[in-house]
């Protein structure tokens, strides 16, 4: 590991001059020592692997029951995992819609619970309204034939209390009393 680290490090460090094409041969025959290196020691080590594989496999020849007996334990295991696994993804299954079912339920109530608070926010605005706004019952056709019938109503009106004021104002007029019957009253 330490021969790989180092190789590495080299590498890093040589790799800008030899990039650039100013190669030296020193460097280059320093990477190429140390990559050769790296090589001798994985083929001691594939060496080695090899040869506790293959001390392995004459382990196993010569206890047979053994593996016969790890092998029947494994396949145990492994169906006892895929029942633990058939049942919990069975129980999952079960829970996830109920889980969203009660989720969509509290969406629900919380939506409703909003709408109620605004309706109790707006019932001072619509009590307002229900007694300044128009009548629900009166048609703009309506409103203006009573528009236009208190316009009469208030020119006759006018033309009575207009006779009655111009009486009263001139004095052209006379009473309806005659002024000799006021004279024996004097004092």
């Amino acid at each position: 590991m330490a021969l790989i680290q180092r190789y590495a490090q080299v590498a890093i460090r040589e790799a800008t001059t030899i990039i650039e094409g100013d190669q030296v041969a020193e460097r280059k025959e320093v990477c190429d020592l140390l990559r050769q290196e790296i090589d001798q020691e994985v083929k001691f080590y594939d060496a080695e692997l090899q040869q506790l594989q293959t001390r392995r496999a004459s382990i196993w020849d010569t206890h047979a029951d053994l593996l016969g007996y790890l092998v029947t334990q494994e396949k145990l295991r492994n169906e006892k995992l895929d029942t633990l696994y058939q049942s919990h993804s069975a129980v999952l299954e079960k829970i996830y819609p109920r889980h969203n079912e009660n989720t969509e339920h509290i969406a629900l109530k919380s939506i409703e619970a909003g709408n109620e608070s605004f309706k109790f926010l707006t019932a001072p605005l619509q009590l307002l309204l229900g007694f300044f706004g128009a009548s629900k019952d009166v048609s703009p056709k309506k409103a203006a034939e009573e528009a236009a019938s208190r316009k009469d109503v208030a020119d006759v009106e006018k033309d009575i209390n207009g006779e009655a004021e111009s009486q009263e104002k001139s004095p052209n007029k006379k009473s309806s009393v005659p002024e000799e019957s006021f004279s024996d009253l004097s004092i």
